[in-house]
């Protein structure tokens, strides 16, 4: 031990000149003129560091010799020793001294050697600069780094293996360059993982690594094919400005934090289906040469697709966008399609080119916010009762449900007779009853009784009584007047003037196609859209659903994207994807573009303006029927207790009659 920092400093020597900055700093090259001198301290260097840690084998000391041969074949490596700002005296220094060059000879010493299953209990650095190269490659599977781990412009010039290993510590593979292929499978980064700038030249695989803290891919260069399937990003990532030349797969990946791929490109086919992006996903300027698949994926998080170009098809089948998301400026040469996905958020950009139809929209934080007042259970079955009975509330009841029984005029003039008829009834039953008291005898009425109170004995009985017909008629015509005077009341003008479909024809009229009233009926329609979804928890401001097909509208400010003039042509597309197929050194072939006009699920301008005017006067319209909506329900209530007595005394009539036939 005591011998350590006399070998420590004979190294310091034969690197060149020592420089002293609040601590040892070793920085130089190995001399070629001095390379037997060299050697040999090297070797008694190594022999120490062998000695001082007893993990390794004799195996490993035989094979010492190889790693000086590597150290010698790359005059430009130097090892360099890091300031340390905290020591108090020149006895710390010298022990801190001992120990980071017994760490880092140790780990020199296993990357060229292949050591598995290796613990270092200290901070482990390496600064290998520019040229160094891993000529044999570098195996690291099963190795736990209990510290930071530092390969700063690396050359692995062989299969790097590190699958199945475990970075308690800051890792840093900056700069690093990977010739051949590398596994970092399985592999555990509990702190950041640093992989700017990196070239991968050759397959990499990251399959169901996890990211403990932030991942950042700055820049990096995928040259063949890039796997994280089933990875987990627990914290923050970032593939900013990264090209992929190959297939790329974050199939099933898991994205916990913010996800940036800001300026990424992708050359190849690539993969996100079933991807789950709980933090924000951005996506601005990101370029996808190839195919790509969202299919199944889940945006929980404001996600952004702005000024992407799609140069190939594109598939968010299935996909769920749980919060906004948006594509302003992105460009869709080929198919794009949305069957089954679900837009729970607001939606930015231009959708005219893309296949919505089989898509469902609804605001879920409207859902949310219209959510009935119930306390929460636990059954399945009733929370699908609560659905059901929310969708009755705020959906499908309104005036226009009470504008039918409103509208019935035998009812009315019923109710209204019965009103009227019932009460001079009740007042003839007074002085019946006090002739029938001065006329009474015991065993009946007297001999001198008048003929009509004779009738009315005979037909009424000894105690005459309004019966319960009568009764309950009258009670019926009083609940159906107080329900006809509230809709009377209460109900909207266009309510009772007209119903949905005579509405709907006179918006169409005012705001006919080709006249300078078209524009202010399209905002005007968009504006009721609007309104609406804010209010129908089924409804979205960026879509309608017309015959059961769904269709994308723009918004209010774009109104010119109601015209197909303002759609990109073909020549311009193939001119984007040419520019993207030569930056991206592909062969030079005539662009396989689609025309926007002809593409699968495309609504023309005209067809989804008429589309729009139509929704907007059915939004209008329910919006006007959801005024003082809680008069509606004690309307309703009304209409429907006197519905239900007059249908109880005609039960009851039928019930008699069929009794005096005696079919009973």
């Amino acid at each position: 031990m005591a011998a350590t920092p006399t070998i420590f400093d004979e190294l310091r020597n034969a690197f060149g000149e020592a420089q002293d900055i609040d601590g040892v700093r070793i920085v130089g090259r190995i001399p070629a003129a001095d390379c037997e001198e060299n050697k040999a301290i090297l070797a008694r260097v190594a022999d120490a560091v062998v000695h001082l840690m007893e993990e390794i084998t004799d195996f490993e000391v035989t094979n010492l010799r190889d790693l000086i041969k590597a150290v010698e074949s790359h005059p430009d490596v130097s090892l360099v020793q890091e300031s340390n700002k905290d020591n108090t005296g020149q006895s710390q220094q010298s022990r801190e001294n001992v120990t980071q060059l017994r760490i880092r000879g140790g780990r020199i010493l296993s990357a060229h050697l292949g050591i598995n299953n290796r613990e270092f209990a200290h901070t482990v650095q390496i600064f290998l600069d520019l040229s160094t190269t891993f000529a044999h490659g570098a195996v690291f599977e099963h190795t736990t780094f209990a510290a930071d781990a530092w390969f700063m412009q690396a050359v692995f010039a062989g299969d790097a293996r590190l699958s199945n290993s475990k970075f308690a510590g800051q890792a840093s593979f900056c700069g690093v360059t990977f010739k051949k292929s590398a596994h970092i499978n399985n592999v555990s980064f509990r702190a950041a993982a640093l992989f700017d700038d990196v070239g991968f030249n050759a397959s990499i695989e990251f399959n169901k690594t996890t990211f403990g803290a932030g991942a950042y891919f700055r820049d990096a260069r995928f040259k063949s094919v890039a796997a994280f399937g089933e990875v987990l990003f627990e914290s923050e990532v970032a593939f900013d400005n990264a090209t992929f030349a190959g297939h790329t797969l974050f199939g099933s990946a898991t994205f916990k934090g913010d996800a940036s791929f800001n300026q990424a490109r992708f050359s190849a086919t690539t993969r996100f289906d079933n991807a789950t992006f709980a933090g924000c996903a951005w996506f601005d300027g990101t370029t996808f040469v190839a195919d790509v698949w969202f299919d199944g994926a889940c945006f929980k998080s404001p996600t952004w697709f702005g000024r992407a170009t799609f140069a190939d098809n594109v598939w968010f089948d299935t996909t769920e966008f749980v919060a906004s998301v948006g594509f302003d400026d992105s460009v869709f040469v080929r198919k794009v399609s949305f069957s089954e996905a679900a837009f729970k958020g607001p939606v930015r950009g231009d959708l005219r080119t893309c296949t919505v139809r089989q898509a469902t929209a609804a605001l879920a934080a409207n859902a949310r916010e219209l959510a009935l007042p119930i306390p929460a259970v636990r059954s399945k079955d009733f929370w699908r009762f609560r659905a059901r009975l929310a969708g009755i509330w705020f959906d499908w009841f309104g005036w226009h449900r009470v504008r039918a029984l409103g509208k019935l005029a035998i009812l009315n003039r019923v109710s209204l007779i019965a009103l009227l008829g019932v009460p001079v009834l009740a007042t003839l039953y007074v002085p019946l009853r006090e002739a029938l008291d001065k006329h009474r005898a015991s065993d009946g009425l007297n001999p001198d009784a008048p003929i009509w109170l004779r009738l009315a004995v005979a037909t009424l009985g000894n105690d005459p009584h309004l019966g319960l017909t009568i009764t309950l008629t009258f009670l019926a015509a009083v609940c159906v007047t107080l329900g006809l005077l509230i809709y009377q009341i209460f109900t909207p003008d266009e309510i009772k003037k007209h119903d949905e479909e005579q509405h709907v024809r006179d918006v169409e009229a005012r705001y006919p196609e080709g006249q300078p009233q078209r524009d202010d009926g399209l905002r005007r329609a968009l504006e009721r859209l609007e309104d609406q979804s804010q209010k129908r928890p089924n409804r979205h401001p960026s879509f309608v659903k017309h015959h059961g097909d769904l269709i994308w509208m723009p918004p209010r400010d774009k109104i010119e994207w109601f015209r197909d003039n303002t759609l990109p042509t073909v020549d311009k597309l193939k001119a984007i994807v040419t520019s993207l197929r030569k930056d991206a050194g592909q062969p030079d072939r005539d662009a396989e573009c689609i025309d926007p006009k002809a593409r699968e699920g495309f609504v023309p301008g005209a067809e989804r303006a008429r589309i729009c005017i139509e929704e907007g006067a059915r939004a209008e319209y329910w919006l006007r029927a959801r005024e003082y909506v809680g008069w509606a329900w004690v309307s309703m209530g009304l209409y429907g207790v006197g519905l239900s007595a007059l249908l109880f005394i005609l039960l009851r009539q039928v019930w008699l009659v069929t009794k005096a036939a005696g079919w009973h």
